[in-house]
């Protein structure tokens, strides 16, 4: 879902088109940044996830925030770079698939 939101932001920098994208992109940018939200605390990253819960916020697609396309421009570009590192920062530990230490 992380990949889906940077593609969804890159589009959203490079082409801004029209107000029926404009809610597209706020609900895959939001539901993104709340599956790394759950990500972050089950990872207990705490500070990555208050920090995707305000991204959350902003994207929220229920009551959106209007901003000016500069300001837009600077905060998509500023989700990009989050998103990217949390690709890097919140890596999927990969474990036994059994933690049971059975021997006959």
């Amino acid at each position: 879902m992380r990949w889906v939101s940077i593609i969804a932001l890159l589009l959203a920098a490079f082409l801004r088109t029209s107000a029926n994208y404009d809610g597209a992109l706020q609900f895959v940018v939001c539901a993104g940044a709340i599956v790394v939200v759950w990500e972050a605390f089950r990872t207990a990253k705490y500070i990555w996830a208050i920090g995707f819960a305000a991204i959350a916020m902003q994207f929220n697609p229920i009551q959106p925030f209007n901003l000016s396309p500069a300001k837009f421009l600077w905060l998509d570009l500023f989700c990009i770079g989050a998103f990217v590192v949390s690709v890097a920062v919140l890596k999927k530990k990969s474990g036994p698939a059994n933690y049971c230490a059975y021997t006959p």
